[in-house]
């Protein structure tokens, strides 16, 4: 059997998610190891390690040109691939739609080897597309990657035997290089400045349901002042004048902003670098890359004791955990985090993630896989 020594990621979101920094990490490490690697998505980003072409060209676009341009870079991306003798295609898997399980057949007939990484187990937030989720989990691949334990058991509920053997953990990988490296553009960052006389709670990204926004808002009106939060991400299946009555009782007196719109990178690495604690009050997750951002920025996090979290944080040395949907208990924690040493808990948590979310550790992982 020949030895595999050479991979690419297939990622036609990428820029558009932020995963384009994700691509890039998880290669450089395989780089390290001696692979050759490709980087194939919508990025106009370059790198010194890793080879990256934009098939895709869809950034700006949406609906039926965003698709065309995605599929016409698909089969783009196939004959590069083959022209190059690639061997390993990695694929990220977030809805488990039927375009998701085209990139899989596609370069599973073209023969090669086809990893997914699959991020949600089922769509959070949309329609559940049954079928497309059932043949892109039993067919046209031959790994399946998860990044946590629980992502893994949940997974199993829906596939069994021969469809399971394939099945791997591996984990998501810190952002403490990304940090490093990125140079924010001081004319691209349109936000207030941080009331330094107070404690700044950030709840960032995109606001669904699901994160238990209003579990958060709820939980601030037990809170004496000193506390202020803000809410940074667009809206997607939850409506911030659904909250209006609370909000505006925090408004009075400036305990709370809002930005709800799109989050430019130089924003986001403002927000993170600035504020003093993350919150993620989520209500269900499989796993979370604002966890890992947070502590990778060395931040406090206060997050509900689900799962997924719980694999990472640990209740007062590397992080905060309250009741998942328990108000009470959350206004307990936030009280809590007044009288805290914050910055030994960030400390702590940006040293976990580092050490056990290291990037060449991941790849190694990734490459005993693939040659056993």
């Amino acid at each position: 059997m020949t030895k595999l020594n050479s991979i690419a990621i297939i990622d036609p979101v990428g820029a558009k998610a932020g995963m384009d920094w994700y691509g890039i990490q998880l290669l450089r490490a395989f780089n390290r190891t001696g692979w050759q690697t490709r980087f194939l998505s919508n990025s106009n980003m370059t790198d010194d390690q890793v080879s990256v072409l934009n098939v895709f060209n869809n950034q700006e676009d949406r609906g039926l040109k965003s698709l065309l341009k995605i599929l016409k870079g698909l089969f783009s991306a196939r004959k590069i691939l083959q022209q190059e003798k690639n061997q390993v295609v990695i694929l990220h898997i977030f809805r488990s739609d039927w375009l998701e399980l085209l990139f899989s057949f596609v370069f599973y007939k073209a023969g090669f080897t086809v990893c997914l990484i699959i991020h949600d187990i089922e769509s959070l937030d949309t329609w559940k597309n049954a079928m497309s989720r059932k043949w892109i989990l039993k067919r046209f691949h031959h790994y399946k990657i998860v990044h946590n334990s629980f992502s893994e058991q949940e997974l199993k509920k829906i596939i069994t035997g021969k469809d399971a053997a394939n099945l791997h953990v591996i984990p998501h990988g810190d952002f403490t290089g990304m940090i490093e490296e990125f140079k924010p553009d001081v004319n691209d960052i349109h936000l207030n400045p941080f009331d330094r006389s107070k404690i700044n709670l950030l709840f960032f990204g995109q606001i669904k349901k699901v994160k238990g926004l209003d579990i958060l808002l709820q939980a601030m009106h037990h809170i004496e002042d000193g506390l202020k939060l803000t809410v940074a991400g667009k809206e997607r299946d939850d409506s911030i004048a659904g909250y209006k009555a609370l909000i505006d009782d925090l408004k009075k007196k400036g305990g709370i902003e809002i930005i709800n719109r799109h989050i430019s990178d130089s924003e986001r690495d403002y927000l993170f670098k600035n504020c003093d604690a993350v919150i993620l009050p989520y209500r269900h997750i499989y796993q979370s890359g604002v966890l890992l951002m947070a502590m990778s920025y060395g931040k406090t996090v206060i997050a509900s004791d689900l799962p997924a979290f719980k694999e990472i944080i640990i209740h007062e040395s590397n992080g905060f955990l309250f009741q998942n949907g328990n108000i009470k208990s959350l206004a307990s924690v936030l009280t809590q985090l007044k009288y805290t040493a914050n910055a030994e808990i960030g400390k702590a948590a940006k040293t976990f993630v580092h050490e056990h979310y290291n990037w060449n550790k991941i790849a190694g992982l990734y490459v005993r896989m693939f040659n056993n």
